[in-house]
């Protein structure tokens, strides 16, 4: 009996040795943010902040369950101070970042620290999630289990500009395919406006029911208005068996076309930044003559969808947060944005103004998704290049492919041709032989605004015409790339003007940093103690985007500066407008 109960303290001691120390995070506006802090000896307290950097930030939240991607780590009050007295349990942590749970980094135990607890001693992280950035339409119940991804909706009818805008509506599940059953549908339903709005159309224009011996896939929907998708609507049956329609008549619907050549009369006071594609992105407004991003606290899908319409894109595939098309450099002035669904104008919505009492960082940038029309043309291809993602661009112009002219072959073309392709973004616009010259240039000197739905739909001139034959426009696609963002701040408290001799003034001269007068008094002796102003500051550069920022230029071509002593990889890195 003495030996059972000594085997069982043993077995007792070991499991306590081997527990491993619960994390949560506390007083963040999202689940997947916040305060960390350790459940230790029955109480839940911070982890100090000493040592705490990335790594060990990606190895709390593996821990939680978000994955190993951090989109910030924090030291300070960003998420509060803990309240009423709690231990600190934790005074310093090494991680190297693989691993999966607290207890496997180097720590310095797990004991309440003799320090008293400040500002700058609190770990916080936001860690990345897709589930918690992204907001996609619901599923009404009336759908069942059904898989959102494997349904289709579109309209069945001629092709005008690339685009249909008007034609039966059709929907398929799976290899089931048929008509909407236009009963329920009017004039003056829901039904159309959400239909438009879920096929990247800003309204509805006409409706018409067609009499059809065609199958029906989809009777009795019934819309409010506000959804955003045909799957949020409730209706009375769908796609596993044939339908009765009591009308015997199909829905034929024309959608309101956005005109691309002419912006809506309030998009120019509202942007969307930092996509691949002009109908997603950070969400950027003008208020007052200040360009302003969008906090994410009380962003929803009725916001992001009025965010679409004015735009003059239908309603909004998803609303994210956190971020997920980088953040902003404006100051956060707008927060709260309240819609109730119906609006087609985001002006028309409710805001509270929060500046300059601002609780929202860049970390917090509201984003869009829009849906926005399929383009039915394959007008433009990639031809000569090692893979399928880059080459020299070809164009269908009349009927007949060929190039284009590589004068005024600009990024911002190249970026259209990328898209267009479904290769994300565009690394580099090319003008010369490199991917062969092809037999025929066919177009010149496009002239793109950006947000194109192909290379087609850009201004041309008709008369075409190029320097070279040799010379024909190229692009090399990416599915990633750096997005650097200018720390504004950063400037605003190290901006200065120094008045200084010329003599300190030799390497902004050789580096072209001063005005072409200068040129006038460095090589001479009587003019070298002259006094000169120059406006100096310090930057810094943050990229949130997928990819490292790296030169275009090969190492072989860098600059050598002499006075300064080191390389430069490019003549120009930013510009500023500081007037």
């Amino acid at each position: 009996m003495k030996l059972k109960v000594l085997l069982g303290f043993v077995a007792l001691y070991i499991c306590h040795c081997q527990a491993r120390v619960q994390l949560r995070l506390t007083d963040g506006k999202h689940k997947y943010e916040g305060r960390v802090e350790a459940f230790v000896n029955s109480q839940w307290g911070p982890i100090s902040a000493r040592g705490w950097n990335k790594k060990a930030a990606q190895v709390v939240c593996r821990q939680l369950g978000f994955g190993g991607k951090v989109i910030r780590y924090t030291k300070g009050v960003t998420y509060g101070h803990p309240k009423g007295p709690r231990p600190v349990w934790l005074e310093a942590i090494n991680c190297n970042g693989t691993e999966n749970h607290i207890d496997d980094c180097n720590h310095s135990g797990w004991v309440k620290s003799k320090r008293r607890l400040n500002f700058f001693d609190l770990a916080g992280v936001m860690c990345y999630t897709a589930e918690g950035r992204v907001l996609f339409p619901p599923v009404a119940s009336a759908w069942g289990d059904i898989n959102a991804t494997k349904v289709k909706f579109w309209l069945d009818g001629d092709i005008e500009n690339g685009i249909i805008s008007a034609g039966y509506l059709i929907m398929s599940y799976k290899n089931i395919k048929g008509y909407v059953c236009a009963d329920k549908w009017t004039w003056h339903s829901n039904n159309m406006r959400v239909a438009c709005g879920h096929l990247g159309f800003p309204e509805a224009i006409k409706l018409r029911s067609m009499l059809s011996n065609w199958p029906f896939i989809l009777n009795g929907l019934d819309c409010k208005g506000t959804e955003s998708s045909l799957l949020s609507c409730n209706h009375t049956g769908y796609a596993y068996k044939q339908q009765t329609c009591k009308s015997n008549t199909a829905v034929w619907l024309q959608c309101k076309v956005f005109n691309r050549t002419s912006k809506f009369k309030n998009s120019a006071n509202l942007k969307l930044r930092g996509a691949a594609y002009p109908w997603g992105g950070r969400v950027e407004l003008k208020y007052k003559h200040s360009w302003t991003t969008l906090c994410d606290d009380t962003w929803d899908l009725f916001a992001a969808n009025a965010v679409c319409r004015t735009l003059g894109y239908g309603t909004a595939n998803e609303a994210s947060f956190a971020a997920k098309y980088g953040q902003g450099t404006q100051l956060t002035i707008v927060d709260g944005v309240k819609c109730q669904g119906y609006e087609n104008d985001i002006t028309n919505c409710k805001w509270t103004v929060i500046f300059p009492k601002s609780n929202c960082s860049h970390f917090e940038d509201a984003g869009v998704e829009c849906n926005a029309p399929m383009y039915q043309l394959k007008e433009v291809r990639l031809v000569g290049g090692k893979n399928s993602s880059e080459g020299r661009v070809e164009v269908k112009i009349n009927g007949e492919w060929g190039t284009v002219c590589g004068d005024h072959w600009h990024v911002k073309s190249a970026m259209i041709v990328c898209r267009e392709l479904g290769l994300n973004f565009a690394e580099k616009n090319i003008t010369g032989n490199e991917f062969g010259v092809g037999e025929k240039i066919v177009m010149s000197k496009p002239i793109c605004i950006g947000d194109e739905i192909s290379l087609t739909q850009c201004l041309r001139d008709d008369n075409v015409t190029c320097s070279s034959s040799e010379k024909v426009a190229g692009v090399r696609c990416t599915d990633a790339l750096p997005d650097l963002a200018l720390s504004i701040r950063g400037i605003y408290r190290t901006l200065r003007v120094d008045y200084l001799p010329n003599t300190m003034l030799r390497c902004s001269w050789e580096e072209n940093c001063l005005t072409s007068s200068a040129n006038r008094y460095m090589n001479n002796f009587y003019m070298r103690y002259y006094r000169r102003r120059l406006m100096r500051f310090s930057t810094i550069i943050l990229n949130f985007g997928s990819a490292d920022y790296r030169p275009l230029a090969k190492k072989e071509d860098w600059i050598w500066h002499t006075c300064h002593k080191h390389f430069h990889s490019q003549e120009e890195f930013a510009t500023y407008d500081l007037l």
